[in-house]
């Protein structure tokens, strides 16, 4: 719980209060009269606001509205240009890109189907009949470690190497596989 000091305005933890007062003692639930006793209000808990693309929400202290202290926001961008030793000026542009592709990265870890999905996706694009094609053409060893996940593995992962092998044995780009394992996961 939050609390404004009512000369300072300045919001305070209750731990906060209890260690300037240590030579107090304080009940353990706080009644208005401990709150005058300390010079304290309680602050309201308010709601982050909307942000756009590439904008935080963060508290930004207390505020007084309507004869009540509720917590102050600020929306800010959530990079800012810098400079590093190592990188040199290391632009919003920069930071955004890394951003998308972590982004990105992370969502296809978390593409799994399983194996009957998978099929039934390439069956409704018209290139299942593709993947053994795609199979045999592979040099070995990938060949047949690429055999055993094909007619063993129970589900597919979007970043097994056996996928990006085959995804482009089959003539899919990332975008394109991208989108087969989410209709996959819809099946």
């Amino acid at each position: 719980m939050l609390f404004v000091d009512l000369v300072t305005e300045q919001p305070k933890t209750k731990v906060q209060l209890e260690n300037e007062n240590k030579n107090m003692s304080l009940p353990s639930s706080w009644t208005d009269e401990t709150l005058a006793t300390l010079g304290v209000a309680r602050v309201t808990s308010t709601p982050a606001p909307e942000v756009g693309e590439y904008q935080v929400a963060i508290k930004d202290g207390v505020e007084k509205v309507n004869g009540v202290w509720v917590e102050k926001w600020a929306v800010k961008p959530m990079f800012t240009e810098y400079t590093d030793d190592t990188k040199g000026t290391v632009s919003v542009e920069m930071q955004i890109a890394e951003y998308e592709a972590d982004k990105l990265a992370t969502k296809r870890e978390g593409m799994v189907v399983s194996m009957r999905q998978c099929r039934l996706a390439l069956l409704a694009e018209g290139t299942l009949a593709n993947v053994d094609i795609a199979i045999a053409s592979l040099p070995e060893p990938d060949k047949s470690a690429a055999q055993v996940e094909w007619e063993y593995a129970a589900t597919v992962q979007r970043t097994s190497p056996f996928v990006a092998s085959l995804g482009m044995a089959i003539g899919y780009d990332d975008v394109k596989m991208d989108a087969l394992f989410e209709a996959a996961a819809d099946l």
